[in-house]
């Protein structure tokens, strides 16, 4: 996340790591912490997540001896997936016997959640998270409406096969930033 003269960013805090995965999980998110000449040390976390399908991605914790900011962003490294129907089978354990409800249990079912894209830099920096549902549209599934009306015939006249939702909270000064850690992230 940097401007071509130095390793740091439009706001002066960040590595360069645009394009670069290893340094995104190693070192995003420490340039806010390189100061009082390299004497301070901090503590980072990166929490290892397996997706549905098998995927591994981080959650970095930049520094934990602070709050969410600028310079200590909390960020995803991949996008990581989670299988609704596995949901179920949790809640279901719990009590909630989703498959006594027809709809629901179709479209727990058939849907898929993805979390493409997670920046949060606390309650008024930059932020944003990128998530995607997806609905099985196979002949056996049909997509959304049809998992949700039952109706084949419904489901054949148009259907939804995903959603995408974005949540984004962004000024100018730290557009670059939000660029930099999207171009990092592997397709």
């Amino acid at each position: 996340m940097a401007n071509d003269d130095q390793d740091t960013s439009s706001s002066g805090k960040e590595l360069q790591i645009a394009g670069d995965e290893k340094l995104l999980k190693y070192l995003g998110g420490t340039g806010g912490l390189t100061g009082n000449d390299g004497k301070d040390c901090h503590f980072g976390v990166s929490i290892q997540i397996k997706s549905a399908e098998g995927t591994e991605s981080s959650l970095v914790i930049s520094d934990v001896k602070k709050k969410a900011s600028l310079e200590a962003p909390v960020f995803i490294t991949k996008a990581v997936k989670l299988e609704l129907n596995d949901l179920k089978e949790f809640l279901n354990k719990q009590g909630a016997d989703l498959d006594k409800v027809e709809p629901l249990k179709n479209l727990l079912a058939t849907t898929e959640i993805t979390c493409d894209a997670f920046y949060y830099t606390g309650e008024t920096g930059p932020l944003l998270m990128m998530f995607g549902l997806n609905f099985d549209a196979s002949e056996e599934h049909g997509g959304l409406i049809e998992s949700l009306s039952g109706s084949k015939e419904l489901g054949k006249l148009f259907d939804i096969k995903g959603v995408s939702l974005r949540v984004f909270r962004c000024n100018n000064k730290n557009l670059k930033r939000l660029r930099d850690y999207c171009e990092t992230l592997p397709e």
